[in-house]
């Protein structure tokens, strides 16, 4: 066979298979056209609300990184506050329930924590619906820092809140790494330090945003935040400067800045609502 018969005969090969591609019965507009229509889909998709990833000046938690600074801080002793927590990690089950799944965390943290030192029985437990609060008005209009504060007071929690906006900066920046020491480097504690943020501060989408604080690395200066949004943005290591201004800008529905809650067991904790 010479090369012309052979060169004609690939052409027709290839046009047949074109063909099918184009117009085969398993393509009803070809492949071309599909093609054309998932690139140009892709071009003009919103970002997806889940998994976004983390601005640079954060760490995730399980990246090679993140898991570094955490083995540190463990050997530094700046995890002390970190099992209790993550044994009760929650994850948000409304976009506005932020608060409510921080402060179900944090009190069931601190029941865990004095259920080791037999201070409590061992079968209190709270979930979110079970917070003295209405889930429904949470869910349509969030809640502030001082509604927070009052909802943790209710269950009988012990309160500290600090306002970003009653220090200036140099001050808060060290009052607020304090917290983070308190809370995260003195073995035994009970104590949880919740923070109410603006999240575009840290360059994440979003605003005003509670979580607790987990830990603490001293030579970096990081404390690590375990967002309850966790299907929007994994726990993260940030810079404790960062974490002081992103609590300094105001929340609109009460026109003062947002600040951090440290929760302890009152002489009364856990004030509990009747079960049925």
């Amino acid at each position: 066979m010479n090369t012309r018969s052979i060169s004609h005969q690939c052409w027709r090969h290839a046009r047949h298979s074109l063909t099918l591609c184009v117009t085969g019965p398993f393509l009803s507009h070809g492949c071309w056209t599909a093609s054309a229509t998932r690139a140009r889909q892709a071009s003009t998709a919103k970002p997806s609300f889940f998994m976004r990833p983390l601005p640079d000046t954060l760490v995730k938690l399980s990246s090679p990184e993140g898991k570094e600074i955490f083995r540190q801080a463990l050997s530094e002793g700046g995890m002390e506050g970190y099992f209790t927590l993550a044994q009760n990690f929650l994850t948000q089950a409304d976009p506005s329930y932020c608060s409510v799944s921080t402060l179900t965390m944090a009190l069931n943290a601190i029941i865990a924590s004095e259920k080791d030192k037999a201070r409590i029985s061992s079968d209190v437990f709270l979930s979110e619906n079970e917070l003295m609060c209405e889930l429904e008005e949470v869910q349509k209009n969030g809640m502030t820092l001082a509604e927070f504060v009052s909802l943790a007071e209710a269950h009988g929690a012990r309160t500290s809140v600090t306002y970003a906006d009653e220090m200036e900066d140099d001050a808060g920046i060290a009052f607020l790494r304090d917290l983070v020491i308190q809370v995260s480097c003195t073995a035994g504690t009970s104590d949880k330090l919740v923070l109410n943020y603006s999240r575009k501060v840290l360059g994440q989408t979003g605003d005003g945003h509670f979580s607790p604080i987990a830990g603490y690395h001293r030579g970096r200066d990081l404390a690590l935040v375990l967002d309850v949004a966790r299907f929007k943005y994994p726990p993260h290591w940030t810079p404790v400067t960062t974490l002081w201004h992103s609590m300094r800008p105001l929340d609109s529905s009460t026109g003062r800045s947002r600040g951090a809650i440290l929760l302890s067991p009152g002489p009364a904790f856990p004030v509990t609502a009747p079960r049925a």
